[in-house]
C-alpha cells in the first residue's frame, strides 16, 4: 500500500469513528459486548524512565521529595538545596547567610502553596516564603519570630485545609493561620488538641469531606473533624512492635475509605476505615527480600487497581485486586530503568507524569502510556481474529474512554463500572 493511500485510509477511519460517536450519542448503542476486565498482574507492567541528576543541573544527587505548584513547576527537595524544574532546565536555591531573603535552609522538609502565588517552604532552619509571581523570596512576610529563618527551628509540615487554613507543625506544636497568613490559634493549646503536644508529622491528608488525617509514630492514626476539630484515634496495628516504628509513608484512598501506610521495617498495611479491618503485606523478591520488606518508604495510587510503593531496594508495583506485585530495580544494561534502587519519594503531576526521587537523581515516566495498557488488555483481537489497532482515544463525560481503532470500529470503556461496548461502523473498505 502506498504511503499516501495509508494516510487517506487512516483519515477515513478517523472520520468514521467521529461520526459513529455522534450516531451513538443520538440513537443509542448499535452492538454491545460488556464484560468486567481482568487487570493484568503487576509483573506485566513496565515503566520507561528518563533520568536527571547533577549533570543535568540538580544541586545534589540525593533527592527527598517533590512538589508541584499551580504553574506546573516541579520543585525538587535535595540533600543540599531546593531546585525548580520548568520542563527545560533547573533553577537551584541555596541558603546564603548574608542574604536575609534567600531560602532559610538547604534541607527542605515541606512545601505548601498559598493564595496570592505564595509558596511556603519549611526547612530545618525556619520558614521561607517564595513569591511565584515575581520570582523572589519574601521572608519579610514572616512576623512570628519563632519560625523566622535562621533560628534553627524545624518546620516539619505545612498543609492547607479545605477552608484555606494553613496548618503548621514545628517544635511539637500545631499552629493554624488564615489564608492571609494571620495567626488564628494554636491547636495543641485547645481542649481537643492538647493531647497532640509533641507531635511531629510529615504530611496531612484530607478526605472528600474535608476531615484531616495524619499519622505519627507516637500517636498512630488520627482524624481531626473538619468543623468541630474533634480528634478520633484509630488502632491501626495490634503488633507490639508497631509503637516503636516510625510511619514512613501513607496514602488515603478517600473513595474507598481505605488507608495504606508503611511503618518502618514492617511492610505495607491496608486499613479499612469503615470495617476497621487490617491486613499486612510483606513483599519478598529473591535476593532483596529482607531489604524490600523492611524499607517501604512511600506509597501512591496512580490507578484504582495499582499501588506504587517506594523502597530502599526499588519500586514495588502492587495489584490491589489479586495482590500480585513486582519490584522494579536499576539495570545497568537498560538506560530506561531506575537510576538507583533507593527510591525516597514519588509524585504524579498534572500531566500524568510519575516522578521518582532516588539516591542518584530523579526520573520520570509517562503514566498515560503505561497505565492505558490496563484497558488495552481488553482489546486483544477483533472479530476477524486480528489484533486491534488503536488509532486514538479520548475521555468523555469524566468516566468513559472512547477508543477509535483501525478497521474495527469504536470501543468505549467505563472507568467506574468496567463496562465495555463495541460499536461497528456501517461502511467497509
Amino acid at each position: 500500500m502506498k504511503e499516501s493511500d495509508f494516510h487517506k485510509k487512516q483519515l477515513i477511519y478517523r472520520l468514521l469513528v467521529f461520526y459513529s460517536f455522534l450516531i451513538i450519542q443520538s440513537s443509542g448503542s448499535i452492538r454491545v459486548q460488556a464484560q468486567k476486565p481482568e487487570f493484568p498482574p503487576a509483573s506485566n507492567l513496565q515503566f520507561n524512565f528518563v533520568t536527571y541528576s547533577v549533570a543535568e543541573g540538580l544541586p545534589n544527587k540525593y533527592v527527598y521529595g517533590f512538589f508541584q505548584d499551580r504553574k506546573n513547576f516541579i520543585w525538587i527537595r535535595t540533600a543540599n538545596g531546593l531546585s525548580r524544574y520548568d520542563g527545560i532546565e533547573f533553577q537551584n536555591f541555596l541558603h546564603t547567610s548574608k542574604d536575609s531573603n534567600s531560602i532559610a535552609g538547604n534541607t527542605v522538609l515541606s512545601m505548601c502553596e498559598m493564595p496570592g502565588d505564595l509558596i511556603f517552604i519549611g526547612t530545618s532552619n525556619g520558614l521561607s516564603i517564595w513569591n511565584n509571581r515575581f520570582n523572589k523570596f519574601e521572608n519579610w512576610r514572616i512576623t512570628n519570630k519563632a519560625i523566622k529563618p535562621g533560628n534553627k527551628i524545624m518546620i516539619s509540615s505545612l498543609s492547607l485545609d479545605t477552608q484555606k487554613n494553613l496548618w503548621l507543625n514545628f517544635n511539637g506544636e500545631l499552629d493554624v493561620y488564615d489564608s492571609l497568613f494571620n495567626f488564628k490559634f494554636r491547636y495543641t493549646d485547645t481542649e481537643q488538641g492538647k493531647m497532640l503536644k509533641g507531635i511531629v508529622s510529615s504530611e496531612f491528608l484530607f478526605d472528600h469531606q474535608g476531615n484531616m488525617w495524619l499519622m505519627e509514630e507516637k500517636f498512630g492514626l488520627i482524624c481531626i473533624e473538619k468543623n468541630s476539630l474533634k480528634i478520633t484515634y484509630f488502632n491501626i496495628c495490634d503488633d507490639p512492635l508497631y509503637k516503636k516504628q516510625a510511619i514512613c509513608g501513607h496514602y488515603l484512598d478517600s473513595s474507598k475509605s481505605v488507608l495504606w501506610y508503611s511503618p518502618w521495617g514492617m511492610g505495607l498495611y491496608r486499613y479499612d476505615l469503615k470495617t476497621k479491618k487490617l491486613k499486612r503485606f510483606v513483599f519478598k523478591d529473591s535476593d532483596v527480600f529482607h531489604a524490600v520488606q523492611r524499607n517501604i518508604i512511600n506509597c501512591i495510587l496512580p490507578h484504582q487497581h495499582y499501588l506504587l510503593c517506594s523502597s530502599n531496594n526499588g519500586l514495588i508495583v502492587f495489584n490491589t485486586e489479586d495482590e500480585s506485585y513486582y519490584v522494579m530495580t536499576h539495570n545497568n544494561n537498560n538506560p530506561f530503568s531506575l537510576p538507583d534502587n533507593g527510591v525516597a519519594s514519588m509524585i504524579i503531576d498534572k500531566d500524568k507524569l510519575l516522578w521518582l526521587a532516588t539516591d542518584n537523581g530523579i526520573c520520570k515516566s509517562n503514566l498515560n502510556k503505561n497505565l492505558f495498557g490496563f484497558y488495552s488488555q481488553e482489546l486483544k483481537e477483533s472479530d476477524s481474529g486480528l489484533p486491534v489497532e488503536i488509532s486514538h482515544f479520548t475521555l468523555f463525560d469524566t468516566q468513559w474512554i472512547i477508543i477509535g481503532t483501525i478497521a474495527d470500529g469504536l470501543y468505549s470503556y467505563n472507568l467506574k463500572t468496567h463496562e465495555k461496548k463495541h460499536y461497528f461502523t456501517l461502511l467497509s473498505d
